[in-house]
């Protein structure tokens, strides 16, 4: 489902804290999920049919809770990252790592018509964990007045690529938290199992600790 979130603060991008210098919205969800319905019935050892949805709703609900805690997106999806601006230095870099493409990049003028931007200006190096689209030497952002909304969007595809792609620790933390939704089934919890969800939660941790990105901003030097 699409969405503006606005600058998602310390968790690469998608909490609801709200800054008005940018956002982004998904375009394409991922076609799969990183675990396979058969694996996570395996796993809460189900081997009837008749909770087949529900299971595929916890599996879908994890990866979306892991992906909000890590900044990442696991199986291939496209999204739009949205400024206000140009940035100030010669560089803006993207969110959900590992960023793959840069399909493109538009702004909209003040006559609200959607400009794309010469390829041939910009490299995209997606390297690393922090992708970036960068002037070539002696280039500049496009000058002109801008729509006093969003104007600037640049849409990429990422994600490790297909589920076999995604590494098996973020794979077992989606399957460990479906696992607990299955089984406790209540928002409130008391005794042991209230140990039992600390438990999971510090497992998740550790599970996700290397892959989780600390924080974010598409034009560090815009304070």
């Amino acid at each position: 489902m699409s969405s503006i979130l606005w600058n998602p603060a310390l968790l690469g991008g998608r909490s609801s804290a709200q800054n008005q210098w940018w956002g982004t919205t998904l375009v394409t969800p991922p076609e799969t999920e990183p675990v396979a319905l058969s694996t996570a019935k395996a796993q809460v050892r189900v081997d009837w049919d008749d909770e087949d949805d529900l299971i595929a709703s916890y599996i879908s609900a994890a990866r979306q809770y892991c992906e909000d805690i890590c900044g990442r997106a696991f199986v291939s999806q496209q999204w739009d990252l949205w400024l206000p601006q140009w940035p100030a230095g010669d560089r803006l870099y993207l969110p959900y790592p590992p960023v793959q493409t840069v399909d493109y990049v538009t702004y909209t003028d003040a006559t609200e018509t959607v400009n794309t931007v010469d390829p041939a200006i910009y490299v995209a190096n997606t390297a690393g964990d922090l992708a970036e689209v960068v002037l070539r030497f002696g280039q500049i952002w496009p000058v002109t007045v801008l729509s006093p909304s969003r104007p600037i969007n640049v849409r990429f595809t990422c994600g490790y690529g297909d589920a076999d792609a995604v590494p098996a620790p973020i794979k077992q933390a989606i399957l460990l938290l479906m696992a607990h939704w299955y089984t406790n089934r209540e928002a409130v919890v008391i005794g042991r199992t209230a140990t039992a969800s600390v438990r999971v939660q510090e497992t998740l941790d550790a599970l996700l600790a290397r892959y989780r990105m600390d924080s974010y901003s598409p034009d560090p030097l815009r304070p």
